[in-house]
């Protein structure tokens, strides 16, 4: 579910701490994409995480991780979201921490 679109020279840090506190308040995934068209959004998953086939997504930026999981960092299933995006790597907030995963060697 797209939560909003993103304007124009927005800060990324305010995107990510409103993804964080959203993720927080609601226990569910939360991600900033890039869309189809060409908008960048903030979207929102259930608690087992975000369908990318329900969502114009071309692009996955960065996406949070439930605090009630412990930490693991990327799973299977962002492996194969960064795959169905055509993408190598993406940004993962996990228990506070903001790291870069890759795909792959």
């Amino acid at each position: 579910m797209v939560v909003r679109t993103i304007a124009h020279g927005e800060k990324v840090a305010g995107i990510i701490e409103e993804g964080k506190y959203l993720m927080l308040t609601t226990g569910d995934e939360h991600a900033l994409v890039s869309l189809q068209t060409g908008q960048r959004a903030l979207v929102s998953g259930g608690p087992k995480g975000i369908t990318l086939d329900e969502l114009p997504i071309r692009r996955m930026i960065g996406h949070t991780d439930p605090y009630h999981l412990a930490a693991a960092g990327a799973s299977d299933l962002d492996g194969a979201a960064l795959t169905a995006c055509g993408q190598r790597s993406s940004y993962l907030l996990e228990h506070g921490e903001l790291s870069r995963f890759w795909l792959g060697p």
